[in-house]
């Protein structure tokens, strides 16, 4: 506007001093033309809410998925036939057989997967039965300790070696009594008896007392841990036994298989299939660290899939409280309706989510904002003249976008061709249109 002016001002010069004199006093009388100043049209910049939809890109991850594993060692001895049925025929040769189950096969809760050779676990419970039998038998028998017929016997036999050491010491005394009358030897013969009859009513005391007093606390101890460690193997084996038979955790869907019929599964590694539950997918994205507050749970979101034509609804179900620090993202889940399998675990997304602005953001249109040398910025108006001023920019949609930084609610920016304008330039407002 600056060279157009000089070249106006100079085109009037020659054309006054070409043709436009004076024939009286010989004067060259000059005509001055003013520039028309640039028209304008201006929006306040205002404080409003701004409804902002941004779309970002992740990968769709089933709802649980589970790698099934064998507890125990053992063979593969059966893999259900509920596979589809092959009905070949080649060279002549015609080949039927049904497959077991393997990737893609549907399965419900408690359904067989895998059936281990069971023969060696219902041995092992066999013996451990057995076992407990024993120990059971054992501890019955030390509670009951000696029946009271016992009891009588042994009281009998207590009393006659009693009446056999009583008859011993009457017979030692009458020997005493003889004097040299009797022969030494058959004195210590007598006194032989008396020993002997004592020590046996000694121990038939005992053996009496014994019996009278049953088990001691110590031996019960003993006997009723014997016990218990059986009950517990047989506890054990049952559950060996039962773990042979491998059924689905939940309802879900295969997706890859690891064994087949004679291989060989430990507990250390026996991973038996995949398996996945896909009646609703989540749809995992990362989402920029300035929305953080703008998402919350239950939000309604867009997921289009690739390979996909239509978008579905989606629902925000789970906001991580961890930020990325590189990336400065946080992740969100989105889930999707699945019941008809459409999509598959692992395929790539786009998820559109309605981002609402802060309710301090500054909202003004987009079609205001210019770029110098990558920084955005406007024209603000004030008194005739135009002043280019940087803004930090935040959310925006199609037509409006929020100004975080800039310029203050209630300033006058231009709103068409504003990249004609240039720092300082005075112009005239055509219209006032606040927005």
């Amino acid at each position: 506007m600056t060279r157009l002016t000089t070249l106006l001002s100079v085109t009037a010069l020659l054309m006054t001093a070409a043709g436009c004199v004076d024939s009286k006093t010989n004067a060259v009388e000059t005509q001055r033309i003013e520039p028309r100043k640039m028209q304008v049209e201006l929006t306040v910049a205002e404080v409003k809410p701004l409804a902002v939809s941004s779309e970002f890109t992740g990968n769709l991850l089933p709802r649980r998925r589970t790698i099934v594993v064998s507890e125990v060692d053992g063979i593969v001895r059966d893999i259900p036939a509920v596979g589809p049925n092959i009905d070949v025929e080649v060279n002549g040769t015609r080949y039927v057989e049904q497959l077991g189950i393997g990737y893609g096969h549907e399965v419900k809760k408690g359904d067989l997967l895998v059936q281990l050779d069971s023969a060696d676990f219902e041995l092992e419970l066999l013996i451990a039965r057995a076992k407990l039998a024993k120990a059971n038998a054992d501890l019955a028998k030390l509670r009951a300790w000696e029946r009271p017929e016992a009891i009588e016997r042994l009281a009998a036999v207590r009393d006659e070696a009693q009446a056999r050491h009583e008859q011993a010491l009457a017979e030692l005394d009458r020997a005493v009594g003889l004097g040299t009358a009797i022969s030494t030897s058959d004195l210590d013969a007598r006194r032989t008896d008396v020993t002997t009859t004592k020590a046996m009513l000694g121990s038939h005391e005992a053996m009496l007392r014994t019996a009278t007093a049953g088990p001691t606390k110590e031996e019960l101890a003993v006997q009723e841990a014997l016990l218990a460690q059986a009950e517990a193997e047989v506890k054990q084996k049952e559950q060996d036994l039962t773990k042979a038979t491998i059924h689905a955790p939940y309802d879900g869907v295969v997706t890859d298989m690891y064994v087949e019929v004679g291989e060989r599964v430990s507990a250390a590694s026996g991973q038996i299939l995949e398996l996945m539950d896909l009646r609703f997918l989540v749809a995992e994205v990362g989402v920029p660290e300035a929305y953080m507050s703008q998402l919350k749970i239950r939000d309604l979101a867009t997921v289009h899939a690739a390979g996909s034509h239509e978008p579905v609804p989606g629902l925000i179900v789970s906001i991580n409280d961890k930020l990325d620090p590189e990336s400065r993202s946080f992740r969100v889940r989105v889930a999707i309706d699945n019941i008809e399998r459409r999509f598959k675990a692992g395929q790539f997304v786009r998820v559109a989510m309605n981002i609402g602005s802060h309710e301090q953001d500054i909202v003004i249109p987009s079609r205001a904002i210019t770029f110098a040398e990558g920084q955005p910025g406007v024209y603000v108006y004030n008194d005739g003249v135009v002043t280019r001023t940087s803004i930090t920019l935040g959310v925006g949609n199609d037509e409006h976008v929020t100004v975080l930084s800039g310029i203050n609610a209630g300033d006058s920016v231009v709103t068409d061709n504003p990249a004609l304008l240039t720092d300082g330039m005075k112009v005239e407002v055509r219209t006032a249109n606040p927005s």
